[in-house]
């Protein structure tokens, strides 16, 4: 298991992105199980969805980015 340093990760997403659409759960998975193995831009895709996906409509986005925060704590 692979574990990033959330302030070295933090230097290469910035705050100054707009909003983005919130990911499907399979690809927050995908992002998770890649950022597991080591790689660094899965890593990078997970702490930019936390950052920046914050307008959630319903029931299943709002599960997809308690996902999204869960599998961050679990990386940093």
């Amino acid at each position: 298991m692979t574990k990033y340093k959330i302030a070295e990760l933090s230097k290469v997403v910035g705050f100054h992105r707009k909003h983005q659409r919130v990911p499907s759960m399979e690809q927050v998975e995908k992002a998770y199980k890649g950022a597991m193995d080591g790689d660094l831009d899965s890593a990078l895709r997970l702490l930019d969805w936390k950052r920046h996906c914050f307008y959630v409509k319903d029931e299943y986005q709002r599960e997809v980015m308690a996902k999204v925060f869960e599998f961050c704590s679990e990386i940093t």
